[in-house]
């Protein structure tokens, strides 16, 4: 039997779009019919696909929009002697509702399988098509939380996403996707999976906190010090907001933003 599945992409780069081709690939040999939503035009994916749309408009959160929504979107990584944290680039939750809601008109089943273009099939899911739910939904970090990049639903379900019409439609419950969509639906007539069943996906080949700046970066470590992370050099200097170093022959001046010590911080880690 042929099932819809929408695809959600934002292929920036070359990368990314060759793990789309090999989604929609994957998909196609199982006998899916393809509705790929991205950010971006891909003439080879348009080819490929059944239904191609392009959402020009990317209504993303930005660094800069974090404290007027009180957004803390911050990512910890442990080093040797520092605990450094590092400012998300995007929060696109609202983005991704957008794309999702520009693909489902395009469905001719009752339901669909809305994928992230970086999880691939690796096996039959047949069986929770026919789960006697209006969503399949799998269990993420909590019991309060589904996974978003995979989920079974109902065209009718997937038609309650209109109710949101802009980031601060979603930011009235301004928590990450994954929880958000649990208290979305969670009175609908839905069933919620345990996450040991997705090992009929290679998931996530893109893994979106690589892009992160943590090679160089300058963190606020108290109200007089900072750390420079230079690679896999650590040292600490006096807070300031401009720089200069002499390197070798060279000078680097580094003019920090006003909100930078927000959210780049560093905790040293007791030895």
């Amino acid at each position: 039997m042929v099932r819809d599945c929408i695809v959600l992409a934002h292929t920036d780069d070359t990368n990314k779009k060759n793990i789309l081709l090999k989604c929609i690939k994957n998909l196609k040999d199982r006998n899916f019919r393809v509705i790929v939503c991205d950010h971006f035009f891909v003439k080879e994916a348009f080819e490929l696909a059944d239904v191609f749309v392009y959402n020009e408009d990317n209504p993303i959160l930005t660094p800069k929009d974090y404290e007027k929504y009180n957004l803390n979107h911050i990512t910890p990584t442990k080093f040797e002697k520092y605990l450094v944290y590092n400012p998300v680039n995007t929060f696109a939750a609202y983005s991704i509702i957008e794309l999702i809601k520009s693909g489902f008109k395009y469905i001719e089943q009752d339901r669909a399988m809305i994928l992230n273009y970086d999880w691939h099939l690796t096996g039959s899911i047949e069986n929770y098509f026919e789960v006697d739910k209006d969503a399949v939904f799998f269990k993420y970090a909590d019991e309060k939380s589904v996974y978003t990049a995979m989920f079974i639903m109902t065209k009718k379900l997937l038609e309650k996403l209109d109710e949101i019409k802009s980031i601060d439609d979603y930011a009235k419950n301004l928590v990450y996707l994954e929880w958000w969509f649990y208290d979305f639906y969670k009175d609908d007539n839905i069933e919620i999976f345990p996450d040991i069943q997705l090992k009929e996906f290679n998931a996530n080949l893109y893994y979106r906190a690589n892009e992160k700046q943590i090679d160089f970066n300058i963190y606020k470590i108290d109200e007089k010090t900072v750390l420079v992370k230079d690679g896999n050099e650590f040292n600490e200097y006096t807070l300031h907001k401009n720089y200069e170093w002499i390197i070798g022959d060279k000078k680097m001046a580094i003019n920090l933003s006003d909100d930078h010590f927000k959210y780049h911080i560093a905790q040293r880690i007791s030895q």
